[in-house]
């Protein structure tokens, strides 16, 4: 019996490009195609006599069912995988150890919104080789839905280009109006998805990010006496971070611009102006 598809965990052969993938996966797996391993298991359905059921040691039956739940998890991050393979030409090598180990990784995961999460970058990964890196695969070893929830309310609070502004974890009462928490943020921290340590950007020029549709500028409020601009200390995303973010649906913090024009567009802060324009009024 075919692991992947004994669990209701069918492949979906979508398209060329995914039959291509899929072949490669059945010859890792088995060392046979897909045709190759039907034929098989028909050729053995016929020698199959009435001899009752075997019955198994209750170790044997629980490695059983360890497998068959870990190939179930395997085969519907695969099937949802399907809609981002796009290559049609089998680029990945036999040693290459970040792709397998992601799919080894896949067996573990049960959980539907991590299963989408990590189809998506198995299909990143196979269309272009060396998308990721090995410390993305740590850190996806480390995630479970609830940090990537916390890591999502985190970037409802980020300015893409700049980063996580320190000043959102200033007291409780901010945190409380961003749904943000600095517990999370150590949590996030210590598994890598964003950097520990808080910069500054100076710059005499205009520093610009971008929240979702709308940019965000920081000026020089008073140029004649400092033509210095210093951006308030702000955490960035790490590699993995940013690999990991661009796959996850990044929704509004409502209460954030609002909070980041009084805390940054009054007289606050020495010297540093805040524009918010929205991209449809270019």
């Amino acid at each position: 019996m075919d692991p992947i598809t004994t669990m209701g965990a069918t492949i979906i052969v979508a398209n060329k490009a995914y039959k291509v993938f899929e072949d490669l996966i059945y010859r890792r797996i088995y060392g046979v195609s897909k045709e190759e391993l039907d034929a098989s298991n028909k050729e053995k359905a016929k020698d199959v006599t009435a001899l009752g059921e075997v019955k198994r040691d209750w170790i044997v039956k629980s490695e059983m069912i360890k497998i068959q739940r870990e190939y179930n998890n395997l085969g519907k991050t695969l099937n949802l995988s399907a809609p981002y393979i796009i290559s049609e030409e089998n680029k990945i090598k036999e040693g290459d150890d970040l792709f397998w180990n992601i799919l080894e990784h896949s067996k573990k995961i049960s959980n539907a919104e991590m299963q989408i999460l990590i189809a998506k970058i198995i299909a990143g990964e196979y269309n272009n080789p060396k998308t990721y890196s090995m410390s993305t695969l740590q850190v996806l070893k480390s995630l479970d839905a609830k940090l990537v929830n916390d890591f999502l309310n985190v970037l409802g609070v980020s300015i893409d280009g700049i980063g996580v502004m320190q000043d959102v974890f200033s007291t409780v009462e901010e945190m409380k109006i961003l749904n943000v928490s600095y517990v999370t943020l150590l949590e996030l921290q210590n598994i890598g998805l964003i950097s520990s340590n808080p910069s500054i950007i100076k710059s005499e020029e205009t520093v610009t990010g971008v929240y979702l549709n709308k940019q965000i500028h920081f000026t020089v409020k008073d140029v004649a006496n400092n033509k210095e601009l210093n951006v308030p200390g702000f955490y960035s995303l790490t590699n993995a971070g940013k690999e990991i973010a661009r796959h996850l649906n990044v929704k509004e913090n409502t209460n954030f611009l609002s909070w980041l024009e009084k805390k940054y567009k009054d007289n606050t802060f020495n010297n540093i102006n805040i524009i918010i324009i929205n991209d449809n009024e270019n």
